[in-house]
């Protein structure tokens, strides 16, 4: 019920402001949610499994693309191929789901970054969380707002 009141409410916000950016990024972004709800998850290469991967893989591309777009490019060539390319997608991924090509299902799987490679970028650091940025929050208000001190007092 909420991705649908979100989608609503953003289609509204988008087509009010003329923004056709964020209307079709809520349109991808929508079609991907219902692709997960709607698929079976049942194991490691089971249709839910290998549409779970393809989305987690395209989705981040596909809104990269649509962000690099500006309003105007939307309706010129680039724009018209980003839009092919991403309506492509949409009908590739259930064609990975089938039986058929199941022998796709791991390349799917394929890992991009190794789970231990944030721990040797950030040493003393477990994952790339803002762990930094949150202490330095934490002191500044800790000391915000300044006291005044007796040597200052003078």
């Amino acid at each position: 019920m909420y991705s649908w009141v979100v989608f609503a409410v953003g289609l509204l916000l988008g087509w009010r402001f003329k923004r056709r950016q964020l209307v079709i990024g809520l349109l991808v972004l929508f079609a991907a949610e219902r692709a997960l709800g709607l698929a079976p998850d049942a194991g490691f290469s089971s249709p839910g499994r290998v549409v779970f991967a393809a989305i987690a893989l395209l989705l981040p591309l596909d809104l990269a693309l649509l962000v690099w777009l500006t309003e105007r490019s939307i309706s010129a060539g680039a724009g018209r191929g980003v839009l092919v390319l991403i309506l492509a997608e949409m009908l590739a991924v259930p064609l990975l789901a089938r039986p058929e090509l199941a022998s796709l299902a791991p390349l799917l799987q394929h890992t991009f970054v190794p789970l231990g490679s944030f721990s040797r970028a950030w040493p003393g650091h477990s994952s790339p969380r803002f762990s930094g940025s949150t202490a330095g929050a934490r002191r500044s208000r800790s000391t915000w707002p300044p006291r005044a001190s007796s040597s200052s007092s003078r």
